[in-house]
Parts: C-alpha cells; structure tokens; sequence
C-alpha cells in the first residue's frame, strides 16, 4: 500500500493517460524520485508543478476531495509559481505568531528541530507534503492558505480533518 497522495496522483495520471513515472522524471529531473513520491514526500515545488501539469488545485490532490460540479470552484488559477514559494514562509511566520507559538514549539509538535523550521521560515528548505499537512493541522489553517492559495475551501481541509482523525 502507497502513500494515500500517491495513490491519488496515480489516479490523476491515469485518467489523463500519463505515466506517473514519466510525470516524476519531468517534475524531478528524475524517475528514480517515484520511491519518495510513493511514500507522499513530495516537496511544494514539486507540488506546484504537478497542479499545473495535471490541471489540478492542491487541495484536490492533498485531500482528494472531489467536489461535484456544481460545487466546484474555479480552481484555473493563473500565478507565477516562484512567487507562490516566497509566500510559505510569511505565511507560516504570521501564523506561528497568530498563535503565539515558537519555532520551538512548531518543532517540537512536528518531531523536528527549531533549525529546520527556522530554514522553511528563511526559505532555504520547505517541509515535504506530508509535513506540510501536518502543519496545516498544528496550525488550523489550509495547505492552499499555507501555500498562498486564494482558493481555500474549508470543506475540503474539513475533509482532510475528519480522515486524519480516523486514522
């Protein structure tokens, strides 16, 4: 059994007729990536790339929540994904100070060190999608408000919420 982000890209590139191998080989640079992909360590670049190559917003293949049509929002958002990156780490550091918590603290909750959540915060790393939705729910905010997303649909983060809880 694969990570359940992985499991929901295999089903996005099967229905579009892609390779998710091929898909990792162009996204990374190397197919070789798959073994840490099946295992949901994706980065948010890598992320970002896959959204637009696969037509698809964050939520959708963080969550898997699929909205029928009537309930779907536009999610054909046009930005420059370097951009997007440089918003993670203001975002994360108004969040810890929205909840009054210290690098220390984040740190301690996601079982890593102050060092790393200090290099997310000044931009030199960024924690894989696995840590991300973990911060999410740390912090009580969406991976696409995370991410800088203006698309934030807290039916789908709701979603998320309940799964994790039954797990």
């Amino acid at each position: 059994m694969y990570h359940p982000i992985y499991e929901k890209l295999s089903l996005e590139c099967k229905k579009r007729g892609i390779s998710i191998t091929a898909l990792c080989a162009e996204i990374t640079g190397s197919s070789g990536n798959l073994v840490t992909w099946k295992k949901g360590k994706i980065y948010s670049n890598d992320l970002l790339a896959i959204k637009d190559k696969l037509n698809i917003s964050v939520d959708d293949i963080l969550i898997g929540y699929n909205p029928s049509s009537s309930e779907r929002l536009d999610t054909a958002i046009d930005f420059d994904s370097n951009i997007k990156l440089l918003k993670f780490p203001e975002n994360l550091q108004n969040l810890l100070a929205e909840h009054e918590m210290t690098q220390q603290e984040l740190a301690n909750l996601l079982g890593t060190t102050q060092a790393t959540v200090n290099r997310w915060l000044k931009g030199i790393n960024e924690p894989d999608l696995s840590m991300l939705l973990e911060i999410c729910l740390y912090l009580d905010e969406t991976p696409n408000a995370l991410l800088g997303y203006d698309d934030i649909t807290e039916k789908q983060f709701s979603a998320y919420r309940q799964i994790r809880k039954t797990k």
